[in-house]
């Protein structure tokens, strides 16, 4: 298990779940449903799928990640 991990040598990081290749549909082995599931047990921020190839979400990871530094920044 990854994020134990990540947080064990990394400290409690934000860690966005992100799922590649989305437009490949028919090869498809992680249902969104069990991504957002992994995410939300393991206290992620987000599971988002993407597509490199066609760009799809790749945007609304920076999004997301800005919105998580912007918010911890205001509450300080």
């Amino acid at each position: 298990d990854f994020p134990p991990m990540i947080r064990q040598y990394a400290g409690e990081i934000p860690i966005l779940l992100v799922g590649n290749k989305s437009d490949l549909t028919e090869e498809r082995t992680i249902s969104k449903e069990q991504g957002n599931n992994f995410s939300k047990i393991n206290n992620m921020l987000e599971y988002i799928e993407i597509s490199a190839k066609t760009g799809l979400n790749c945007e609304r990871i920076f999004k997301v990640l800005a919105k998580y530094r912007i918010t911890q920044l205001l509450e300080r």
